[in-house]
């Protein structure tokens, strides 16, 4: 009987000790928290801009053009002057007309065949205006204002024209006062005398 008292008191003991631990402890684990942040921040923005512009120069197509009743006999008629925007296909940057009148013939430019003239003339230039320019105009083209454009009238220039040049083409040949050189094809009807040509130099910056 006591025995079993003893025993009974002891489980007693062990269940109150048991239950007599504090609430407010700590619970065990892992409390650490974390406040490291990463605020790393890449502000490298590369704000280069490239600026370069790459432009073609601007070409204009020079030349002369022309029309007259020429020949054996003489030559009248009138030339243009010009230089045209958008290598031929734009505005007339300038252009500059006058008439040609024959003053002397040109024997210096025979027939010889291939390379000579079946007829030539000495043509003086009078009246000559400016009719149409843009942009840089007739100033920036050739130096000419429409004050200057009368120095023009009274100069002269040589006109010729073969039929056959080396059996290939009708041209006409001109000396601009360094002697006889092809221009550019030409078209003459010997009946009427009707004479006509267009003669593109090339490009020009402007």
């Amino acid at each position: 009987m006591h025995r079993f008292l003893g025993l009974a008191l002891l489980a007693t003991t062990l269940l109150t000790a048991c239950g007599d631990k504090d609430d407010t402890a700590p619970v065990e684990g892992d409390t650490d928290t974390d406040t490291d942040a990463d605020t790393d921040a890449d502000s490298d923005a590369d704000a280069d801009t490239d600026t370069d512009t790459d432009t073609d120069p601007a070409l204009g197509l020079q030349g002369y053009s022309g029309q007259a009743t020429a020949g054996h006999t003489g030559y009248e008629g009138s030339e243009d002057w010009y230089l045209i925007a958008d290598e031929g296909d734009g505005d007339d940057i300038c252009r500059i007309r006058y008439d040609l009148k024959d003053t002397d013939p040109r024997p210096d430019c025979p027939d010889e065949g291939h390379s000579g003239c079946i007829w030539a003339w000495d043509v003086t230039i009078a009246a000559a205006a400016i009719v149409s320019e843009s942009g840089i105009g007739c100033e920036g083209a050739f130096g000419v204002t429409a004050d200057t454009v009368s120095d023009l009238d009274g100069t002269s220039v040589g006109i010729g024209y073969n039929p056959d040049y080396y059996g290939h083409a009708a041209v006409m040949i001109r000396d601009q006062g360094d002697g006889w050189a092809v221009a550019t094809f030409a078209v003459w009807d010997e009946g009427t005398g009707s004479f006509a040509y267009q003669w593109d130099q090339g490009y020009v910056e402007y």
